[in-house]
């Protein structure tokens, strides 16, 4: 392995370094089952929310969302406090390019994100046509399920860089206490909106989790998606993403992986 992947980055060529990374860190990803649980724990909610019908379009996938960013949280939190630093520090010095090195990692929570998204648009449309359109309330159309991605894929990598930010020892050095942290930042992410009713004084405090409690604010009773609405949601979603995703590399790079 490390043999093949000393040969795969090599070269000049920054995109192509990159893609060696990415192709070498799902492998990793991928050989060291780190998927299977966050994947048996995606299905069995997915089982869940879809065992009762009918469902209401909008409702659901909704309540996807939430869902899946909890598993993005735990995702990035495991796929980042699982890299070793000396390994990591071989990489940075076989690849000469801290772009390509960085990148290659966001682009790794990106994919899996996006697989986790597929999977919670997929199996619905599944179950939907073998039940013979009688999962939804309603008709199932590709208006809906391009909103449902956009919302799914903002939630999920939202998730994902939040988890990985997290991730011991950028916060906190003990990995008990970084888990406990990621936890509480994770669900008070799911209750931000309640908790700032009860005080409103929590929201310049909570503002530096992600707004994911605004598609509750406009999908928690919709009946209809609005795609303005929901390019919003994504679009506030994927900023919170690429800050985390800043940080994360900034003070990466400045402890050297420590």
């Amino acid at each position: 392995m490390k043999e093949n992947y000393g040969k795969e980055i090599r070269g000049n060529d920054g995109i192509r370094k990159t893609t060696a990374l990415v192709q070498y860190r799902m492998r990793i990803y991928g050989k060291e089952n780190r998927f299977i649980m966050p994947l048996a724990a995606m299905l069995f909610m997915l089982y869940i929310m879809y065992s009762m019908k009918p469902a209401g379009v909008v409702s659901s996938f909704f309540m996807s969302s939430y869902m899946i960013f909890l598993i993005a949280v735990w995702n990035g939190f495991v796929m980042s406090s699982a890299e070793d630093p000396v390994m990591e520090q071989i990489q940075m010095l076989r690849v000469q390019n801290i772009y390509a090195y960085y990148v290659s990692k966001i682009v790794c929570l990106l994919l899996v994100g996006l697989a986790g998204t597929c999977i919670c648009l997929v199996l619905p449309v599944a179950v939907n046509v073998i039940n013979d359109g009688t999962l939804f309330e309603r008709t199932l159309t590709g208006y809906d399920l391009f909103n449902a991605f956009l919302l799914l894929s903002g939630a999920s990598f939202a998730g994902g860089t939040l988890g990985s930010i997290l991730q011991p020892p950028m916060v906190l050095r003990e990995r008990k206490n970084a888990l406990l942290l990621t936890v509480l930042a994770a669900v008070l992410t799911i209750i931000k909106q309640a908790l700032m009713q009860e005080i409103p004084l929590l929201k310049w405090i909570l503002w530096i989790l992600p707004p994911l409690e605004r598609a509750g604010q406009i999908y928690g009773n919709a009946d209809f998606f609005l795609l303005s609405d929901t390019v919003k949601i994504f679009l506030l979603l994927m900023t919170y993403a690429i800050i985390y995703s800043m940080i994360k590399s900034v003070v990466s790079h400045r402890r050297k992986f420590a």
